[in-house]
């Protein structure tokens, strides 16, 4: 099993153990993942990038915000490496990224993460999704944790101006 596709079972097995909440089985078959993408030379790729995500998410649902911190920059390499960083999937890892940093009491780092993010998004015109809306609240709450709060008023605008766009305003999300 020492292949790519080796590599792509482990990480499905991680995938369903993280789905039916069992991280320790997860990280089991996610380092089995990752340990095999590195000896074929797959771990700098975008499924490689998505492996390291999903073994942040992992960290920092076990409460271990520096390690959920690596992971998501290496994957966050890998992305910056292959290309891939500025599409919707790299808005998603910097809105982890953001995530955590703020969990660390970083809020300038979460709020800085969660602009990058925006910019990402509006370049490949998917502001104006529900991501989008999350990403622009988000930002603005962090924005109010910098004490940038006639900036953030501005941001909740936009968010709610997407939400009721989308009709997802009198929604969970919304």
């Amino acid at each position: 099993l020492c292949t790519g596709d080796g590599a792509r079972l482990w990480s499905n097995i991680g995938a369903v153990r993280m789905n039916t909440g069992d991280f320790d089985g997860a990280y089991k078959a996610y380092a089995e993942a990752l340990s095999i993408r590195h000896k074929v030379g797959l771990l700098e790729t975008t499924e490689g990038s998505l492996l390291q995500m999903n073994i942040g998410f992992l960290a920092r649902t076990g409460g271990d915000l520096d390690a959920a911190l690596v992971s998501y920059e290496a994957a966050r390499c890998t992305r910056e490496m292959t290309g891939t960083m500025n599409t919707p999937d790299g808005a998603r890892l910097l809105s982890s990224i953001a995530d955590t940093r703020g969990a660390k009491g970083d809020h300038k780092g979460e709020m800085e993460t969660y602009e990058e993010a925006r910019r990402v998004l509006e370049a490949t015109g998917t502001l104006e999704s529900n991501d989008g809306a999350t990403v622009l609240t988000n930002l603005a709450s962090a924005m109010v944790k910098c004490e940038r709060v006639v900036d953030a008023l501005v941001v909740y605008e936009d968010a709610k101006r997407v939400r009721e766009r989308n009709g997802t305003m009198n929604t969970q999300e919304g």
